[in-house]
């Protein structure tokens, strides 16, 4: 440990760093597109599809972990209100949290 109390980067066989990879939290593309996103709803309620339109517009199938990512962003500034009442998998309705 150094004087910060940090561990010392971890190395693979080859000498190599290890980086590891936060799972827990999103990435900043992903947190700045949530919140474009309900700036751009005026109000109204937005889907995990939108935000990922938004922070990925090139990509038209995005994989399961982008969707988590986007769930977990807005899991932290947005609450559930209701489901799609029309769609495969009736996804979530979000809300921004009012606090």
């Amino acid at each position: 440990m150094d004087e910060n109390g940090l561990k010392a980067p971890t190395r693979s066989r080859n000498g190599n760093l290890l980086l590891k990879g936060a799972k827990s939290r999103p990435g900043s593309r992903i947190r700045r597109a949530v919140s474009r996103e309900f700036i751009l709803s005026d109000g109204e309620p937005i889907l995990v599809r939108d935000v990922l339109l938004r922070a990925y517009p090139r990509q038209i199938r995005f994989r399961s972990r982008q969707y988590d990512l986007a769930r977990c962003a807005l899991r932290k500034v947005a609450t559930i209100i209701a489901r799609n009442r029309f769609g495969r998998g009736r996804p979530n309705l979000w809300i921004p949290r009012s606090d």
